[in-house]
C-alpha cells in the first residue's frame, strides 16, 4: 500500500513539474495557458511576459498596461490577453493563425506580483505543436473484374 501511494505521489508530482503540451491546426486560434498561484488586488502590481526558447517576446503586461514595444514581429498583431482575468492570476494568451513555424516551440511565462515581495520567476512552461490541416485524401478502390 506504501509502496502504491509513494509510485501516485511521484506521477503527481512529475506531472506538475512537466512541460505542458498544447495541440493546434495550422490556421487556428489556440489558448496557451497558465496561471499565477495568487490573485492580483492591483493590476498595477504584475508584471508578466511570455517568451520562446529564443527569448523572442510574445506578450508583455508591466503595472497595468500592455507594452507591446517588446513584443517580436513574429507575433504581433496575433496574440490577444484576458485582461477580466488577471486579477484571478490568469495570465493565459491566445494566440491567432497558428503557423508550422510556431511547431515545436517551447514558451515561458515569467512573472512577478509586486504587493508579494516576489522576484521574477518562470511560473509556466509549455510545448506547442501544430498539424498540417487534414486533407481529404480520394481512396481509389480495385474494381472487381
Amino acid at each position: 500500500m506504501i509502496i502504491v501511494s509513494v509510485a501516485y505521489f511521484l506521477l503527481l508530482v512529475s506531472d506538475a513539474t512537466g512541460i505542458l503540451r498544447v495541440n493546434t491546426t495550422v490556421g487556428k486560434s489556440t489558448i496557451l495557458p497558465c496561471l499565477l498561484n495568487t490573485n492580483i488586488t492591483d493590476l498595477h502590481n504584475l508584471r508578466f511576459y511570455w517568451q520562446d526558447e529564443n527569448k523572442k517576446v510574445l506578450y508583455s503586461f508591466d503595472k497595468g498596461t500592455e507594452v507591446p514595444e517588446y513584443v517580436d514581429r513574429l507575433y504581433r498583431g496575433r496574440i490577444t490577453a484576458f485582461h477580466q482575468d488577471m486579477r484571478i492570476g490568469h495570465v493565459s494568451i491566445k494566440l491567432e493563425n497558428t503557423t508550422m513555424e510556431d511547431n515545436q516551440k517551447v514558451f515561458d511565462v515569467f512573472a512577478k506580483v509586486f504587493e508579494s515581495g516576489g522576484t521574477t520567476n518562470r511560473i509556466c512552461q509549455l510545448t506547442l505543436h501544430v498539424d498540417a490541416p487534414n486533407e481529404i485524401q480520394a481512396t481509389i478502390c480495385p474494381s472487381n473484374r
